[in-house]
């Protein structure tokens, strides 16, 4: 029993947990086209060190209601934020908005 926890659960584990923090990397922190970065301060350049991915906190909670500046916002503090749990529950909040189909 010792012998299959140690060379086959643990490392079965091991790489399950990478495999979701892979996907979560890439889930999270949409793509800017040009003209967005074209308008970004300085400050908010910093959101260009996430590589992009398909979903995020504005386009869950937020959509084509948010200003460009609180789009902004809350990028960056999702950047400053990010967790597991975090990107757990974004991932859950974008399967319900497309299952609501209530995405402006």
């Amino acid at each position: 029993m010792q012998f299959y926890i140690n060379s086959i659960l643990i490392p079965l584990i091991f790489h399950f947990l990478q495999y979701f923090k892979e996907l979560f990397i890439k889930i999270i922190i949409t793509q800017s086209l040009l003209r967005e970065v074209q308008q970004y301060e300085r400050s908010q350049l910093r959101r260009l060190s996430m590589k992009p991915g398909i979903t995020c906190k504005w386009q869950v909670w937020g959509r084509n209601k948010v200003s460009f500046k609180e789009w902004m916002r809350m990028d960056l503090d999702y950047i400053d934020h990010w967790s597991l749990a975090l990107d757990i529950k974004i991932m859950f909040a974008t399967i319900g908005v497309i299952l609501k189909a209530n995405g402006q």
